[in-house]
């Protein structure tokens, strides 16, 4: 390195020397890197631990957060100073900021009624065993500490105690205080790391409650997608977003073909789970047709819904979740494409598009 140092700063170097020591270089880091991933796994398997676990040391990702830049253009660099900018930050992100909207004249929309079906079963054991063969292991804990290998190795005494606690919420509406409650971690994507916009919050969820949201999605599934129009393709059964893909790809090349005018535009939605009013998400489920108490459910775990961001071993001060779905949940999904097309109902799409065969295409 210190010779490779001296040649750059020097402008009588040899070139081709400067390259060739540039490429010696470079093959031994990827020589070195090898070895020490080989390293890594075949210690793993020693220990007989996952892939995940050798996965995570072998990870050059920076998740160490070191300084932030606040909202007047200031770094700061402290613990106590990045944890007051992360509860500024946040905490101004998850404000509602809209009053809840009624029914106007002429709305295209489906009328707000509560449903209430008198036969809504009981969480029996063979849903929570389909659910919980879905939970993943190695996954980290909430702030309860229960891992999902500790509810599989549980057997049957743990699930009809789950069961009995899946019942009380499902018919009561009231939810557990732990599950309301939620540790996050900030992963970065991309971009400037001093800004918090460019990280992914990341929910540590109690997995006693991902197991009952799990068995709630299942059954909510079906109905929910039933709501759904063909151009919505996230999260649904029977349909890929590659299908959508392969559609744009086919009007593109046969407008091309035709010489036809053709205008496409792309919507990014920044921080979407994170900017949708609950209570949007609460109307389009009724919209939707969904029992009340499903609802009644809903609205009360989000009701009392706080988050504590951990950074550096510490963590700051519980902040109200007042509107987002929450990240990692399986439901999260379902609510936000809900929502998204309760707003979509109210443009007036007639007549616009792309006609194909009488039926006009508008947004995938």
């Amino acid at each position: 390195m210190a010779i490779r140092r001296e040649m750059k700063l020097h402008s009588s170097t040899d070139l081709t020397a400067y390259r060739q020591l540039n490429r010696q270089m470079s093959k031994c880091l990827r020589r070195d890197l090898r070895n020490f991933n080989t390293a890594c796994i075949e210690e793993a398997i020693e220990r007989n631990q996952g892939s995940k676990v050798f996965a995570r040391d072998l990870s050059t990702r920076k998740s160490k957060l070191s300084k932030l830049k606040t909202a007047c253009g200031s770094i700061v660099s402290g613990t106590p100073e990045i944890l007051s900018e992360i509860e500024r930050f946040y905490g101004q992100l998850y404000t509602s900021s809209l009053e809840p909207h009624t029914s106007v004249s002429n709305d295209p929309r489906a009328s707000l009624i509560r449903h209430y079906s008198e036969d809504i079963p009981d969480v029996s054991l063979s849903e929570i065993r389909m659910a919980l063969q879905h939970l993943k292991n190695g996954e980290a804990a909430g702030e309860d500490g229960i891992t999902a290998e500790l509810l599989k190795a549980g057997g049957k005494l743990v699930l009809e105690v789950l069961q009995k606690l899946f019942n009380s919420v499902l018919h009561g509406g009231i939810t557990p205080e732990a599950w309301n409650r939620k540790a996050v971690v900030l992963f970065f994507k991309k971009g400037d790391n001093a800004l918090l916009k460019n990280y992914r919050p990341i929910s540590l969820l109690s997995r006693v409650y991902v197991l009952f949201s799990r068995v709630i999605t299942n059954r909510l599934a079906r109905r929910l997608d039933d709501f759904q129009p063909p151009e919505q393709a996230d999260s649904r059964k029977g349909f890929s977003i590659m299908d959508h893909m392969h559609t744009r790809r086919q009007v593109v090349q046969k407008s091309e073909e035709y010489n036809l005018p053709l205008c496409l535009a792309y919507v990014d939605y920044e921080k979407a789970f994170d900017s949708v009013e609950i209570w949007a998400v609460l109307q389009s489920l009724q919209r939707c047709q969904v029992d009340c108490r499903y609802i009644e459910m809903l609205k009360c775990l989000y009701s009392r819904a706080t988050m504590a961001i951990r950074v550096q071993n510490q963590s700051t001060k519980p902040i109200q979740l007042q509107r987002g779905v929450r990240q990692g949940d399986v439901i999260s999904p379902k609510l936000f494409t809900a929502a998204l097309e309760d707003v979509f109902k109210l443009l007036d799409w007639k007549g616009y598009g792309i006609n194909i065969n009488g039926e006009y295409i508008t947004h995938l």
